[in-house]
């Protein structure tokens, strides 16, 4: 027995226009990594590695400890909108936000006062020498200062999807990869590849703050 199924074709438009938003506010922190490897020159040997691994262990603790919590917080949070329940609603992002801190600030503490000997023990073997072990460990070192920045910004992004806009969370990202630009142009001349890793840092943590104001307001 044979089922017909007609394809809607006006919704499928729609949910393809409205997973533009969703995937560039998602993407914010990928974004930030192409621009910054797009400032590396040829002329800094192995620029291009060092930011790849302190993004990797960036990424590997991000992936482990926020995007846990707010996966678990965004069904509480959609259900509290559909509730209509602000004030538990408020009070689920705010738990989200204090576990990402409680949870984050000791990894970012211990990143950057080992940061040369977690290096040294998960890379320093074959080719990578001391000289990448010592890059390495600078951005990595910089990269971490943003760590708080870029995981309040995945906890704030969820209301946003749960009210259904995805549209600020898109414009946030928006701003916060023009910033990156803007810093990186400043700072990597006076600091070199560390400078990009400061830039990605205070970016995102400008996004942040500009997406909690957005939220208060909303």
């Amino acid at each position: 027995m044979k089922v017909n199924k007609k394809v809607d074709v006006s919704k499928l438009k729609m949910a393809l226009l409205l997973s533009i938003p969703i995937i560039l506010g998602v993407a914010l922190n990928d974004i930030n990594a192409i621009v910054d490897r797009i400032f590396v020159t040829e002329d800094i040997a192995g620029g291009i590695s060092a930011l790849n691994y302190a993004q990797r262990l960036i990424g590997f603790v991000q992936g482990i400890v926020v995007i846990s919590i707010a996966t678990a917080a965004y069904p509480l949070m959609t259900r509290m909108i559909n509730e209509k329940n602000i004030l538990r609603l408020k009070e689920t992002i705010l738990d989200s936000m204090l576990g990402v801190c409680m949870l984050v600030v000791p990894c970012t503490i211990g990143i950057m006062v080992l940061v040369r000997p977690i290096v040294d023990l998960l890379f320093g073997r074959g080719a990578f020498n001391q000289d990448a072990i010592q890059m390495t460990s600078s951005v990595l070192f910089f990269y971490s200062i943003g760590m708080i920045g870029m995981g309040m910004r995945e906890i704030l992004s969820r209301p946003f999807y749960a009210f259904k806009d995805a549209r600020t969370t898109a414009i946030n990202a928006g701003i916060g990869v023009i910033m990156n630009i803007m810093l990186n142009v400043v700072l990597f001349p006076l600091f070199g590849i560390r400078g990009l890793a400061l830039g990605t840092s205070l970016s995102t943590t400008v996004a942040a703050m500009l997406m909690f104001i957005i939220l208060r307001k909303k």
